[in-house]
């Protein structure tokens, strides 16, 4: 968990500097004198299309690591409910194994 939670953290970094970078470009076609060619549009657009596809794989990630954690806590919340359940038992057992323990005594 701790390893997929450092590398949705380290991708999202990345993604941010890749965000700011496209913000660069944009802002440098923006400001020459010149209008743009249609390759630089063509490129910054090819690049947003990819950090796009970056940012939904990202998000699937996060989706299948919260599903995953969400899976891991009902597991551990079964075993605690399973431990309480071997741990103490019901009353009406106990009153049970009491009798019978009782029976066995009289016996002897």
């Amino acid at each position: 968990m701790e390893d997929a939670t450092r590398r949705i953290d380290e991708a999202h970094a990345g993604l941010g500097v890749e965000h700011d970078d496209l913000d660069r470009r944009l802002r440098r076609i923006e400001q020459q004198p010149d209008t743009a060619t249609q390759e630089d549009f063509a490129a910054l657009a090819l690049d947003h299309k990819r950090l796009a596809l970056k940012e939904h794989m990202l998000l699937s990630q996060t989706i299948a690591l919260r599903a995953e954690v969400s899976i891991l806590r009902e597991m551990v919340m079964g075993h605690a409910r399973q431990r309480n359940e071997v741990e103490y038992t019901p009353l009406s057992t106990t009153a049970h194994l009491l009798e019978r323990i009782m029976k066995l005594e009289e016996r002897q």
